[in-house]
């Protein structure tokens, strides 16, 4: 349906096509590969964060000392300034100290406990870290995890807490191209995490609503489960972990024919989309 409609708009003499296919999918793959490596230029810096919390001298000092865990909860608040939340876990996987991190996977700290940090995929968390299957209000988490070393050996694993709907959204929303075009973070269960350009302007679909209508929408505390909806083609193809580009043109979430790039991040569990409307992005 989507690509019916995209392709008799483009046919239409009001809108026909001033720049090549090629031209225009060589802009959104070049705008989808600036956005990722935004990505990827935060996730370097929270992973840095965390290892520098591991390395705090308080954090050190309370290991060391084996303070009671008030003194290692506000060694925590000195240490973990730059990350959304954070935890100290013992080798054994036992939680010394936490600040908006209670829920640690302990694969996570058997990994860390090897010697280096890791992280783990985006999950959905409350406001304390905690993971929660609540699909009305997710507040998805990245949790790195560094080793605490003393002597040179692993006496604890620092993990840092980050929020990419939060830190990300300025990354990717910020100077968008064109007039319509935008870059937004999803994740497997259809939820934009990121703000859509078109804010209270993006319609929200209900059981009322009779055309294709998007599993993908601007805020996450909207669930679509009406039988009738559909996820765009950029979600659906991104979540199976296809890869690509359309320059034909798909209903977006708003109802609107768009062109558009995606990718999968596996090691993250989320997509990047990057779209523009099919009538911006063939006029030169």
């Amino acid at each position: 349906m989507a690509l019916v409609v995209a392709t008799a708009f483009l046919l239409s003499p009001e809108a026909t096509p001033a720049r090549a296919p090629d031209e225009v999918a060589s802009s959104l793959v070049a705008e989808l590969d600036r956005r990722i490596g935004a990505i990827a230029r935060w996730e370097h810096e929270v992973r840095a964060a965390t290892e520098h919390a591991a390395e705090h001298p308080d954090v050190l000092r309370g290991l060391t000392d084996s303070a009671p865990a008030e003194a290692l909860d506000r060694s925590l608040v000195r240490a973990c300034v730059d990350l959304e939340g954070c935890a100290l876990v013992d080798p054994n996987g036992a939680l010394l100290a936490s600040l908006r991190a209670r829920d640690v996977p302990s694969s996570l700290v058997e990994r860390a406990l090897q010697g280096r940090t890791v992280r783990s995929q985006l999950t959905s968390t409350d406001s304390f870290g905690r993971r929660t299957e609540r699909v009305g209000a997710p507040r998805p988490s990245v949790l790195f995890a560094a080793p605490v070393m003393v002597d040179r050996e692993v006496v604890a694993v620092l993990v840092g807490r980050a929020r990419p709907d939060r830190q990300l959204d300025p990354l990717l929303t910020t100077r968008p191209p064109g007039r319509t075009g935008e870059t937004y973070l999803v994740v497997p269960e259809g939820f934009m995490i990121t703000r859509s350009r078109f804010g209270a302007r993006a319609p929200r679909p209900t059981p009322l609503r009779k055309r294709a209508a998007p599993l993908v929408l601007d805020r996450p505390a909207v669930a679509l489960l009406t039988p009738h909806l559909e996820p765009t083609r950029a979600f659906a193809e991104a979540r199976a972990g296809h890869d690509g580009v359309d320059v034909e043109g798909y209903l977006d979430y708003r109802g609107v024919p768009v062109v558009g790039a995606w990718r999968w991040l596996d090691d993250l569990g989320a997509g990047v989309i990057t779209e523009m409307d099919v009538v911006e992005a063939y006029r030169r």
